[in-house]
């Protein structure tokens, strides 16, 4: 199998409403996920807050992107689509950190969690 197939890629992506979005992948899986918890959720999601903003995404490099360069890993938009539940659960954290809000991307909730300077 060819290691491209195993990677997910968005090929297809519609506007639904509010902040909803159709997605269809490579492998032909497609559906509705809701992207409300990133809208403010940070800098750089600060102008999706304007539905028109936020209508305005395209296709770029195998995902949904916005003109701020503000994009979403097509592996978190394909595991919104297909196991929505796992999503939701909420992340252990140790005894000497607050819980992670929910809306927090999946980038900052990496760099929280691991040493920056190590990397």
């Amino acid at each position: 199998m060819h290691r491209d197939s195993l990677l997910k890629h968005v090929i297809d992506a519609r506007y639904v409403e509010d902040y909803r979005v159709w997605l269809k992948f490579n492998d032909g899986k497609s559906g509705e996920v809701d992207l409300s918890y990133i809208v403010g959720c940070g800098k750089v999601f600060q102008p999706h807050k304007d539905l028109k903003y936020f209508k305005n995404f395209k296709i770029e490099n195998d995902t949904i992107a916005w003109e701020n360069s503000s994009d979403i890993a097509p592996e978190t938009l394909y595991e919104s689509i297909t196991n929505p539940i796992r999503l939701k659960k909420t992340k252990k954290t140790s005894t000497n950190q607050k819980p992670l809000p929910q809306n927090m991307p999946e980038i900052s909730r990496f760099f929280r969690n691991n040493n920056i300077n190590a990397l």
